[in-house]
């Protein structure tokens, strides 16, 4: 027994990554895994939909922030073993069914679904966080963060069972209580008693691998804007004003890459690069402050449903409120990552969410395509102004 024990602790310890001097990439196991993402933000997506009520709203928002902690803890065990392992590949599909679970628990997560949300998301967090341990030498530097990780998330996921088995208001309380210890988990470097805490240099980060996960998940998000624009366009009658309401929405979805992908992405993997010390905090920042961005291109892609679904109509108030919150938020949040990250101007992008914020109150007098195309033309316009400054500036 113990011999099989020794060996099954080998077999996992080799999947721990050597530093070879070439960038890691992102493996095609772990885009395997990001199709139950796909599966989670279309979720996210009908929720909101569904009940655009500031009630739902929290929900969905709530959701999304549950949903993104398993995702990115997932994306910094990628980082540190190596995912076409045969040990880490377990730990990727225990992690897609797990998350699978949670995915389908959406529709009704508060309610008759809270048990299988929760079995979801506290299997892939306790599971993977296991097997880090495990695979980790006693003498390896990571090992103590990772032992802290894993005493964190046990006593949080109790926290969350205890949620599950409550009803109501009661059951919302403690998971908000849940959802802002695991939050708060990396700020205070999971301190735990007899252990202490982690601080922000000791994590190890491996930067081009670590950027491109960041960048696939904003790709899985913007698929989200395309497919509903498309879905949504094909269930209905086409008409002159309806084609042009899904030029619109694709416009929406190309200047929310462009604002991105065009230089932000090259300037954070060149941001980790050269910050060799404060690789650790710049990716524990970088797991929060994409959050925003992502909840943006969401309510975006509802945006997207509802304009389409009305095009030459004026739309209702809570509907006037997604136009203009999903690019709001992407940009607030591009704001934040700019200041935080990359130390980069950021003014331009704060008087474009004063804009559509302005634009999108128009809602209520103009067809809901004249509103979504003005926003189109702030983002636009944002882009372009953007792509003639000099890159230092931006």
């Amino acid at each position: 027994m113990v011999t099989v024990s020794a060996s099954l602790v080998g077999r996992l310890r080799g999947a721990r990554r050597v530093p070879e001097g070439d960038e890691w990439r992102a493996s095609w196991f772990e885009l395997f895994f990001d199709l139950v993402f796909v599966l989670v933000v279309s979720q996210l997506s009908a929720l909101l939909l569904a009940d655009l009520s500031i009630r739902g709203a929290a929900e969905t928002l709530f959701l999304l922030l549950v949903a993104w902690w398993a995702w990115i803890y997932t994306t910094w065990t990628t980082n540190w073993f190596d995912p076409d392992s045969a040990p880490m590949r377990v730990v990727l599909v225990v992690g897609m069914f797990a998350s699978m679970l949670g995915a389908v628990a959406i529709s009704d997560a508060f309610g008759e679904r809270a048990l299988l949300l929760v079995a979801g998301y506290v299997a892939i967090q306790l599971f993977r966080g296991g097997f880090a341990v495990l695979a980790c030498d006693r003498d390896d530097p990571l090992r103590p963060p990772l032992v802290r990780v894993l005493c964190w998330t046990v006593w949080v996921a109790a926290i969350w069972l205890a949620g599950a088995l409550v009803d109501g208001e009661t059951r919302v309380m403690v998971w908000v209580v849940a959802l802002v210890a695991d939050y708060a988990g990396p700020m205070l470097g999971h301190w735990t008693p007899g252990l202490g805490r982690t601080r922000p240099r000791e994590w190890q980060l491996e930067p081009g691998h670590f950027s491109e996960r960041l960048m696939l998940f904003l790709i899985i998000a913007l698929g989200e804007v395309v497919v509903a624009s498309g879905r949504a366009a094909s269930l209905l009658p086409l008409s002159a004003l309806r084609l042009l309401a899904l030029a619109v929405c694709f416009g929406i979805a190309a200047a929310l890459w462009w604002l991105y992908f065009d230089f932000h992405a090259e300037r954070t993997l060149r941001e980790l690069k050269a910050a060799e010390s404060e690789r650790g905090r710049l990716g524990r920042d970088l797991s929060y402050l994409f959050a925003p961005l992502v909840a943006g291109i969401i309510v975006a892609a509802v945006a997207n449903e509802l304009v389409i679904a009305h095009p030459g109509s004026r739309l209702a108030g809570e509907e006037v409120v997604v136009l203009g919150a999903g690019p709001v938020l992407y940009l607030l949040g591009s704001v934040a990552f700019k200041v935080r990250v990359i130390g980069a101007l950021w003014e331009r992008r704060a008087v474009a969410a004063v804009l559509i914020a302005g634009v999108a109150a128009l809602g209520t007098v103009l067809p809901a395509v004249a509103c979504w195309g003005l926003v189109l033309v702030v983002l636009a316009a944002l882009a372009v102004a953007e792509a003639r400054m000099p890159r230092d500036d931006l």
